[in-house]
């Protein structure tokens, strides 16, 4: 498939996106497919649970996972990632919605990436606070049962 595709995110905005970037979502792959076999082309895809802020970093994604599938590059993957930390910085709150979109349009590239972040963030940290400062989690244990779950697991000893 070569050419554009039209797609509306949640909030109405509109874009005209590659259809190489498009074809990384399975979802957009599917619906791409659907709207070929009955040749209704014309009207913009609707991606309802995509707002356009978080739309235009997974557009910016798709165009660094097409780039890096066309590179060179002995380590894409590493490059990709450092794209992602790029994307979202600190910013956590669109991080995680950049996951949510990821999963909802199948990207699995790209949630594969967001889980290794998560992941080397989390074992970054020294101990249970700092995951709970980071990612801002309330502790909803008394000292006396966090205390208990540590002897029990040893986490970070």
């Amino acid at each position: 498939m070569e050419g554009k595709v039209i797609l509306s995110s949640s909030d109405g905005q509109v874009f005209e996106v590659d259809m190489k970037v498009a074809m990384i979502s399975q979802t957009l792959s599917n619906m791409l497919k659907d709207t070929e076999d009955t040749g209704s082309e014309t009207a913009p895809i609707k991606l309802a649970n995509v707002s356009s802020r978080i739309f235009n970093l997974i557009i910016e994604y798709g165009k660094y996972h097409v780039e890096a599938q066309k590179s060179d590059t002995s380590e894409p993957t590493a490059d990709l990632k450092k794209r992602v930390r790029e994307l979202v910085a600190d910013d956590k709150d669109t991080f995680f919605q950049l996951m949510i979109a990821a999963n909802f349009l199948h990207i699995q590239s790209l949630l594969d990436l967001s889980y290794q972040i998560v992941a080397e963030d989390i074992a970054a940290c020294k101990d249970q606070q700092m995951i709970r400062q980071k990612y801002n989690i309330e502790n909803d244990y008394s000292p006396e049962e966090e205390e208990e779950v540590l002897k029990l697991h040893n986490i970070f000893e």
